[in-house]
């Protein structure tokens, strides 16, 4: 008995190394401190605070993408987003192309916490050759907006 618990804890720790040992050399390996931040650093993107998105929506070039669905989106959203959903990526992206062109960084932003669109977006645009500084996540996303008392817009984005 005693043998047998010693050969798979030996098992496991072999199994444990290995694994590490592979996730530490691959170029997609997961980060193992540091949580969504470390993420998104990552992949080439970071992650902006409500604080901060305040502060780069009022300097030139800022532009806010929401990338949750265009339903959602019409329901209400940051005021000047651009809807750009991650799931329907190509068709949206197509449209405000010359807008992000133009942007010196580019905030996307989601329904906050759990939600991963707005990663899975900035993983796109980043895979568009939008450098990692400009792209940001929002990560608070809609619901931190309203939590702050801030104004959202409702309907279609007008160009």
């Amino acid at each position: 008995m005693r043998r047998s618990f010693l050969q798979m804890a030996a098992l496991v720790a072999v199994g444990s190394l290995v694994g590490l040992t592979y996730n530490a050399l691959s170029p997609n390996g997961l980060p193992l401190r540091g949580g969504t931040a470390a993420r998104l650093a990552q992949e080439g993107a970071r992650m902006m605070s409500l604080q901060e998105v305040r502060y780069y929506l009022q300097q030139p070039g800022t532009v806010i993408v929401d990338a949750r669905s265009s339903e959602e989106f019409e329901l209400g959203h940051i005021p000047h987003a651009l809807n750009v959903p991650a799931d329907n990526f190509a068709p949206y992206y197509a449209k405000v192309a010359p807008e992000l062109q133009k942007a010196k960084l580019i905030i996307v932003y989601c329904s906050g916490g759990s939600c991963g669109t707005s990663e899975e977006l900035a993983k796109e645009l980043i895979a568009k050759g939008y450098s990692d500084n400009r792209v940001a996540v929002f990560h608070d996303g809609l619901p931190g907006w309203m939590r702050a008392n801030l104004p959202i817009e409702r309907g279609t984005y007008k160009q």
